[in-house]
């Protein structure tokens, strides 16, 4: 049976929440994706580089971006080039006040970047043959071409740009470089919504992190605005519609996840989600509840990678929020409440049922679990999101048709034995396939350095029995 200490919460939410309207947004996560991964966003080149360079997706120490440069490493050369980056069709009919934000850098010497927009461009044609309206005046754009730090544009009321055709805008940065310099260009969080735009001012990990022994966050208390992570996990609230929520997360391992109360809102998992809110400890877990705005940007996201961590790490505050995958013995297979334990050695964790009930552990059989760590009643404890979150390590591979799967968690290739010839498929946590490759019966490769960090399922095509591999 479902544990109750989610009706706790409930005590708890109280205030209005404030929906804000995003006509445009695009932080170009995943990591390991593409300029049209989000947005279908163009790039017209009007003048082209030797090497062909381009605008393209970014990404640096967990941070994507879409980026351009006329930089040749190789020859330590310049080349001339323009390029524009346009966005698809935005339709802002019914926007009164519609705001544009974004961040951006400059990194050495070279002509400014410069945006524009347009009402009259056809989607695909050279930028020439349409009537642009250029806005770089009007923002902050990054002038310190030493430093790699992000500047934010600030908020813009685009309205008197687009009055010609508000159901047709387009956005558009246009990059130059020339044969003795040429700066790159880095853009992420573009958004255009109704009113003033908040740039972020800190992040989960912010929240989280904290040297108090008993775990308080140093913001307890504390409003947050533009907080964002993508949704890793939900909380069915069976009980009582305010014991809703969410888990989200900005980055892979310790202090980068959070719950977040929200009775109003259900957004999915892969959704990429803003809000305001208030920073609290409830019952010695640091959660966020109040929201008094929240917009979904994206859906579809990778997740961020679960933490493969050992059994007796899931008891410590960092990991508190945080997506995360063990592997280890059942040495309690009823703990009361729909709870059983896990041990690798190195110490007990528990598993729950709060969002998925796993009927039938079995003492000493290995497990492979994944979900987000929740703290309450003094206990840190592992919460399955579904059926594959819960694996058996001992026999499924036998079971699966693929055994000696190694090296898991895999960053290159993953190398398997195969029965029979076939087809190899591999799904996300969705359920959506997101590889497939041919197999011969015998010892095969699977070149896994094509998919985003995070846990997949492996199986032979037609067979109803994954195996769960981590890419890191």
């Amino acid at each position: 049976m479902k544990t109750l200490y989610f009706l706790a919460l409930s005590l708890f939410i109280t205030g209005t929440l404030g929906a804000q309207t995003v006509y445009f947004s695009d932080d170009f996560d995943p990591l390991g994706g593409g300029l049209t991964q989000n947005n279908l966003w163009t790039t017209q080149v009007v003048a082209a580089s030797t090497s062909g360079y381009d605008w393209y997706h970014g990404d640096f120490s967990g941070d994507a971006h879409a980026k351009i440069s006329n930089y040749n490493a190789t020859t330590t050369t310049n080349e001339p080039m323009e390029s524009w980056l346009i966005s698809p069709v935005i339709n802002l009919s019914t926007a009164t006040a519609p705001n544009l934000n974004f961040n951006n850098v400059k990194r050495f010497a070279g002509t400014d970047l410069e945006v524009l927009l347009s009402t009259d461009y056809d989607g695909s044609s050279a930028p020439s043959t349409a009537t642009w309206t250029n806005i770089t005046s009007s923002l902050n754009m990054d002038s310190d071409d030493a430093s790699w730090s992000f500047v934010n544009s600030g908020s813009v009321d685009i309205a008197s740009s687009i009055t010609a055709s508000p159901s047709t805008v387009y956005l558009a940065f246009q990059y130059v470089g020339g044969s003795l310099d040429g700066s790159t260009y880095e853009l992420d969080d573009i958004i255009i919504q109704e009113g003033t735009v908040v740039p972020p001012t800190i992040n989960i990990y912010d929240i989280q992190y904290t040297l108090d022994p008993g775990g308080v966050s140093t913001m307890n208390g504390s409003n947050v605005t533009a907080l964002k992570g993508i949704v890793t996990a939900q909380s069915a609230g069976a009980f009582n519609v305010n014991d809703r929520g969410y888990w989200l997360q900005d980055g892979t391992g310790p202090w980068h996840g959070i719950f977040v109360l929200d009775s109003v809102n259900t957004p999915a998992i892969g959704d990429s989600v803003l809000l305001d809110g208030n920073v609290n400890e409830n019952f010695s877990q640091t959660i966020i509840r109040n929201l008094t705005s929240y917009a979904v940007l994206n859906s579809g996201n990778t997740l961020p990678a679960a933490s493969a961590i050992a059994t007796d790490s899931v008891n410590q505050e960092k990991y508190e929020g945080v997506l995360v995958t063990v592997n280890a013995a059942c040495t309690n297979p009823s703990l009361g409440f729909g709870q059983w334990e896990l041990n690798d050695g190195t110490g007990a964790v528990i598993i729950d049922d709060v969002i998925y009930e796993y009927l039938t552990p079995v003492m000493s059989t290995s497990y492979m679990v994944t979900g987000p760590v929740y703290y309450t009643f003094t206990e840190y404890k592992i919460l399955p999101r579904g059926a594959v979150d819960v694996s058996i390590s001992s026999g499924v591979e036998e079971t699966s048709g693929l055994t000696n799967l190694y090296p898991n968690p895999a960053t290159d290739k993953l190398t398997f034995s195969s029965n029979e010839n076939g087809t190899v498929e591999v799904l996300n946590l969705m359920g959506k396939i997101v590889n497939s490759t041919s197999v011969v019966n015998g010892v095969n490769q699977l070149d896994v350095s094509v998919l985003s960090a995070g846990i997949y399922m492996v199986r032979l095509q037609g067979s109803a029995v994954s195996v769960k591999v981590i890419v890191q």
